[in-house]
């Protein structure tokens, strides 16, 4: 299961493309959200990313892969904190990121600013499946899954057309 916050969801900025949102979902999957404090450093077998991010990979050939981690690295978002003061942050995905060739593992380690988001807030999670997902072939149908699912508890969901253009980073008429 991928568990992600229900304000990321709703609120972040991101315009990750649909790979980038692939990964990240594999990525927060392996988190144990509920038992870790803190980030740990989230180890993956090379193989395994490449195929979330649909990357042919022959055991040495790792310029791909590095171009897709260092293009997801430098995408950043702003979140609103919904505080007194208004604060909105800027955060990255990924803080770390560690190709071992040798071992055909990646290691990644999330923004810590991302904690509060991603650690320890069950309550607040939105659930599903990374299994339903995969296959989807637009981030389109993948950013209305989420934001559908940010709302189930809700059991309905009223949204302007305009309002669903904005949440899915279309340019409202």
């Amino acid at each position: 299961s991928v568990l992600k916050l229900s304000d990321i969801v709703q609120k972040a900025r991101d315009e990750l493309d649909l790979v980038q949102q692939k990964t990240i979902m594999y990525l927060i999957s392996q988190i144990d959200s509920m038992k870790d404090i803190e980030f740990q450093d989230i180890t993956v077998e090379i193989k395994d990313l490449c195929e979330i991010m649909g990357i042919k990979y022959n055991g040495k050939n790792v310029k791909d892969l590095k171009n897709a981690l260092q293009k997801l690295s430098d995408k950043s978002m702003w979140v609103e904190l919904g505080d007194k003061d208004d604060t909105i942050t800027l955060m990255r995905w990924l803080d770390r990121v560690s190709i071992k060739r040798g071992r055909g593992t990646v290691t990644v380690r999330f923004d810590e600013l991302m904690a509060p988001y991603l650690l320890q807030i069950q309550e607040r999670f939105v659930q599903y499946k990374l299994v339903n997902v995969l296959p989807m072939k637009s981030q389109y149908s993948l950013r209305l899954y989420e934001l559908i699912k940010s709302h189930e508890e809700q059991g309905r969901w009223d949204v302007e057309l305009d309002d669903l253009k904005r949440l899915l980073f279309l340019e409202p008429n």
